[in-house]
């Protein structure tokens, strides 16, 4: 039997970063100690194990056979063995030879699943709904995305995608939708904080909507935020089914969570990766057209109408193939490198990535670019501390998708499918560079913006730039308690472009126009956590957890228009005669309380209590102060019995774990912000001054 060890498509620069030994600084002087590592089972050599001086960054790894060597190891030093997937072991330096066998950890890290609060869980001991999806299943899937890694690998989750255009994002849901008002996507927590998963949105404020910035109609796919995560960055996503399995996050996880664990340093020798990866993208089918008749009716030619039901095409008239010429082949490019290390105090994570993504219709394209760092410190044998921050920049160029408002004539698709064959639709300049009308003298609605006049000259842009940090505390006074506080916060600012060249058919645009909204979003996480676990006997363990969570959620919106250009040839809101203004703030806070009790017993019954009580600052309690509204507690019961222990079947080659399992729950949710008092809005309708907004006018 052999041990076969791949590398797979990466570049390791292991050997030009460090030494065997990777200490840096003057070890004090002693013995040489060295020796074998095998699998407790097999025997066999095991390579990469880490050797470390235990207190101290001296150390190395074991080489292809399984042989490791260090010098000037101190009087009475102790080292540390540990390889993922395998039990750690310390072993007294007493000899010049110390040869190993290490144990496979049965409880390693596919036995570990993170839940609710970056806590981990034995997977033997959850009784709620939950999947886990690890980091190479993740890659494996080759998506920019790391919602559309998702798709068909979590069971009862819909995702749908916005498109398949450059960048464009996907939704998730969770057992289908919950909210006729609301948003029924999951909560999004990334290394136990908070995390927007929002998409843009035309301005919904009083007075705004489509008399305002939606006058534009931009109807494009936008991107979900999520989505500016790097793919290489995850170590693990869990999704939390339904409100039991997601209990501790409150009415935040009405429609369930998806909880995010990041990538983090391991002791050992400095470590450098890189991966590129190229994709193609062509669109798979296309819609039938006829191509049998020209542009009229009748029978007859007719200039006046875009219906193909004139003459039929001769033996040698030119047809174009107007769909099929309008799209063309997509590429990805997308390069990924990653540099970790440490020793058994401290530990390291850097990473970065840049993706490049034209799409399949002329002038669409994404891009992204990600930097992040990460570490953790073991100060003492009680505190600990960790860290991490990323910087993400995107930004995307749609054409327009859909069909606008009031009525418009379109996107490219709707335009492209009834363009009559014996006209060249890549033909829409005139000489003087104006646009090319295939229908001169009709309306707006009638004549159709040609798709690569309205792709170059009627663009969809955006550009964000979002920050991504937390630290962590932890301190561990006994054996059984461990204290833990979290913070951090999520930070970016956005802009979206909508444009309408002079000229468009689009309605009340046709001499130009310009919409902007520039979003500043930031979402502040604060959780404090106590945890106390411990085994009664062998048949008794169980654990207690008991924690608060502050949260706040601020957006500031601005909101541009100007309508018509003055210089036809000059995109910018400084040229246009008519604008406008309108500013969009929001302010949202939650309080959370929460505990979860869990009790195992005979290692086979498991019985698991949580509970929670928010307060949110969007439903005040009447008469009192609108900081807070009232309270509302939530809770769950589960319990779960593995019925193969107790039938023997633990090595049964084909059902060798089966668990029964119920669950109970409670959840409810919240409304958005200023919803319960109506606020005053500017009446644009008859007789002017100010009116009651949409939202809360009844008392």
């Amino acid at each position: 039997m052999k041990r076969l060890y791949l590398l797979g498509f990466l570049l390791a620069a292991e050997g030009a970063l460090a030494p065997t030994g990777w200490a840096q600084a003057t070890a004090p002087a002693g013995r040489s100690v060295g020796g074998v590592v095998v699998g407790a089972t097999d025997r066999l050599p095991i390579p990469g194990v880490n050797v470390v001086v235990k207190g101290t960054a001296q150390g190395t790894q074991t080489n292809a056979e399984g042989r490791y060597a260090l010098a000037n190891v101190p009087e009475g030093a102790t080292l540390v063995f540990s390889f993922v997937g395998y039990k750690s072991v310390e072993r007294p330096a007493t000899g010049a030879v110390l040869d190993l066998a290490l144990a496979a950890d049965a409880r390693g890290l596919d036995e570990v699943v993170v839940t609710a609060y970056n806590i981990k869980q034995d997977r033997r001991d959850i009784v709620t709904s939950v999947q886990e999806v690890k980091s190479q299943d993740i890659i494996d899937s080759r998506q920019t995305n790391v919602v559309n890694a998702l798709q068909g690998k979590v069971a009862g989750v819909n995702i749908t995608s916005s498109g398949g255009g450059a960048g464009e994002g996907a939704s998730i849901v969770i057992r289908g939708g919950t909210s006729l008002d609301g948003d029924n996507q999951p909560l999004f927590v990334i290394d136990g904080m908070i995390m927007d998963n929002s998409s843009f949105a035309e301005s919904s404020a009083p007075g705004g909507g489509s008399d305002f910035n939606g006058l534009l109609g931009r109807s494009v796919g936008a991107a979900n935020r999520a989505g500016d995560v790097n793919p290489e960055d995850i170590a693990s996503i869990t999704v939390l089914k339904g409100p039991s399995a997601a209990a501790l996050y409150g009415l935040r996880a009405a429609n369930g969570a998806v909880v995010i664990t990041t990538k983090k340093g391991a002791a050992g020798r400095t470590q450098l990766n890189f991966r590129s990866q190229v994709s193609v993208d062509a669109v798979h089918r296309l819609p039938k057209v006829q191509d049998q008749f020209g542009q009229g009716s009748d029978g007859k030619f007719d200039a006046e109408t875009r219906a193909s039901f004139g003459p039929r095409f001769g033996a040698g008239d030119q047809v174009y193939d107007n769909l099929g010429n309008f799209f063309k082949k997509g590429t990805t490019y997308q390069n990924f490198v990653n540099m970790s290390g440490g020793s058994d105090k401290a530990s390291f994570f850097a990473s970065a990535s840049n993706l490049e993504q034209t799409g399949v219709t002329p002038g669409s394209k994404f891009d992204k670019t990600t930097a992040r760092i990460s570490g953790s410190a073991q100060i003492s044998s009680k505190f600990s501390v960790t860290g991490s921050a990323q910087y993400i920049n995107s930004g995307a160029n749609r054409p327009l998708q859909g069909e606008g408002l009031y009525g418009s004539s379109g996107g490219f698709l709707l335009s492209l499918l009834n363009w009559p064959g014996n006209d060249d639709a890549r033909n829409y300049l005139n000489p003087d560079g104006t646009r090319r009308r295939l229908l001169p003298g009709a309306g707006a609605d009638a004549d159709a913006d040609n798709p690569y006049w309205a792709a170059e000259k009627n663009p969809q842009t955006d550009r964000t730039n979002r920050f991504i940090g937390n630290a962590q505390v932890s301190f561990a006074p006994f054996t059984w308690l461990t204290l833990s506080h979290n913070i951090g916060t999520d930070m970016y600012t956005s802009r979206s472009t909508s444009v309408r060249a002079v000229g468009t058919s689009q309605v009340d645009n046709q001499f130009g126009g310009i919409a902007q909204t520039v979003d500043q979003s930031r979402t502040t996480t604060a959780t404090t956590l106590a945890t106390l676990s411990h085994s009664f006997s062998e048949n008794l363990r169980g654990s207690l957890i008991v924690g608060n969570t502050i949260e706040e959620n601020r957006d500031e919106a601005v909101d541009y228009i100007g309508l018509i250009f003055q210089n036809p040839d000059f995109v910018g809101l400084n040229n246009t005669v008519n604008r406008n203004a309108l500013e969009r703030d929001s302010k949202r806070h939650l309080i959370g309380n929460f505990a979860r009790l869990s009790t195992t017993i005979f290692d086979q019954l498991v019985l698991e209590l949580q509970g929670r009580y928010d307060m949110s600052s969007t439903l005040p309690r009447p008469g009192q102060g609108k900081n807070f509204g009232k309270g509302f507690l939530y809770g769950s019961a589960a319990a779960g019995y593995e019925f193969t222990k107790v039938l023997g079947l633990d090595q049964n080659p084909v059902l060798n774990y089966g668990k029964l399992r119920a669950s109970v729950a409670q959840v409810g949710r919240d409304t958005g912000p200023y919803r319960v008092e109506s606020p005053l809005t500017s009446n644009t309708y008859i007789g002017g001054g100010f009116r009651n907004g949409f939202f809360g006018s009844n008392a």
